[in-house]
């Protein structure tokens, strides 16, 4: 992200959101830039740096945990700092560390775009991005060149005489793993640092602001044979001196505040399993250790993307112990099932299993309507083959309700939302068969 200035002022701090491309561009973080008003100079976007101003300001650091880095104060006529108060770089993007927690995590903010007026600027560094790892436990063998796994924010480029980038946030790491065995000659590094700032290499302008730290979150005490960084970025140099003797803000406040040890999810999952049954049946397995208090409901979908429940048990006293349950499903969709488990506690976290999916033989013809119970509307597939069915909705004495629809490759979305709320019978017929499936709008 980066622009062009042709107006030859000098420090602007001034405007902090703008249309104008001359402006540095805004770091991307938790706010959508949905407003191209938005778009460029040196306000930050929540966790997203801002954009240089003029005169060849450097651009914000994105934030994660802690905050970004101020951007280089820009050039003012060969003098080694802006003005008092008239200071062009980027605004460092906001700290999100009191919103983190076990079900709010954040990607890292961008950096903003240094300012530019010879083409010689450089863009802001990216964000880190999220890494969740469970598993029973992870062990590394020796001799290795070491193992990582990383969530680093990007480091922005060095450049001449214009502003430079700001650097990108550390993302998250999430490690739900209750064991390590980690080899001394097979190290593990977990970092989640902010990229530095990009550095100036002629003369004096403006440096970008280092990126703030990411987090690395266990569900165990921090393992001491792991290498766990959460550091915030370095703002680059404002000029070309070496060792540098002005420089950009770096990202805020002490390094490693990032690493979040004996954080407990409410739920673990331990398996997920399906598998076809006796009779056309589906039978489902599943193991969870459950801390908190909520809801925990099976569903399914025949399509991965629209679901139904089909079993919900509800946590009031959660042992904290691994425990087995078993669901069978007598009444699969003809063809694909897709399953998941979904929690939400009572406090309104959410959680989703992976998805597992089990094909059963096509009956002909048959038919598949979802949600079931609806609000909106509904989904309706057909399997009847070599023909074009028609989809009719009743009430329950018969009479229709609503104007016949041609299922255009056997597949239709009716609107529901104006209809009253009750129980309707939803009937497909074509030259070869009739089949009729009682629906519920609630």
């Amino acid at each position: 992200m980066r622009s062009r200035n042709l107006r030859g002022a000098f420090c602007i701090a001034t405007p902090f959101a703008s249309n104008d491309n001359q402006y540095g561009g805004k770091g991307e973080g938790l706010q959508p830039r949905n407003n191209p008003n938005f778009d460029f100079a040196r306000g930050k976007i929540a966790s997203g740096g801002g954009g240089g101003n003029h005169h060849n300001g450097g651009g914000g650091g994105g934030a994660n945990f802690s905050a970004g880095g101020e951007g280089g104060q820009g050039w003012n006529g060969g003098q080694p700092t802006c003005p008092a108060g008239n200071a062009a770089g980027g605004l460092g993007g906001e700290a999100l560390a009191s919103f983190i927690g076990s079900n709010r995590l954040f990607l890292g903010g961008g950096g903003g775009g240094g300012q530019q007026n010879n083409s010689r600027a450089s863009n802001g560094g990216a964000g880190g991005g999220l890494v969740f790892l469970r598993a029973q436990a992870v062990a590394t063998t020796g001799p290795c060149a070491g193992l990582r796994s990383s969530a680093n924010g990007e480091t922005a480029a060095d450049g001449g005489n214009d502003g430079m980038g700001g650097g990108g946030a550390g993302g998250t790491v999430v490690l739900q793993i209750p064991q390590f065995s980690i080899d001394p000659n097979c190290a593990l590094a977990v970092p989640a640092n902010g990229g530095d700032g990009g550095t100036v290499n002629n003369r004096t302008h403006g440096g970008g602001g280092g990126g703030g730290q990411g987090v690395v979150l266990y569900t165990i005490p921090q393992p001491a044979d792991i290498t766990t960084n959460t550091l915030n970025g370095i703002g680059g140099c404002n000029n070309n001196s070496n060792p540098c003797n002005n420089q950009a803000g770096s990202g805020v406040g002490p390094n490693n505040v990032g690493i979040i040890a004996n954080t407990i999810l409410p739920l673990n999952w331990s398996y997920f399993e399906g598998r076809k049954a006796a009779g056309d049946a589906i039978a489902l397995q599943w193991g969870a250790t459950i801390t908190g208090s909520g809801w925990l409901t099976l569903e399914r979908s025949p399509d991965g993307v629209h679901f139904e429940a089909l079993y919900s048990i509800e946590a009031t006293a959660p042992s904290g112990t691994l425990e087995h349950f078993d669901y069978l499903d007598q009444a699969p969709l003809s063809g694909s099932n897709y399953y998941r488990l979904h929690w939400l506690e009572h406090n309104g976290t959410a959680l989703y299993s992976n998805l597992i999916f089990v094909e059963l033989p096509i009956k002909q013809p048959d038919i598949v309507v979802y949600p079931n119970p609806a609000q909106d509307y509904l989904h309706i597939k057909t399997t009847f083959q070599n023909t074009t069915p028609i989809c009719e909705l009743l009430d329950m004495s018969g009479r229709q309700i609503a104007v016949p629809v041609q299922l255009d490759g056997m597949a239709v979305t009716l609107s529901t939302a104006a209809l009253p709320r009750g129980v309707y019978l939803l009937r497909i017929r074509s030259e070869a068969a009739v089949k009729t499936v009682r629906v519920i709008l609630r």
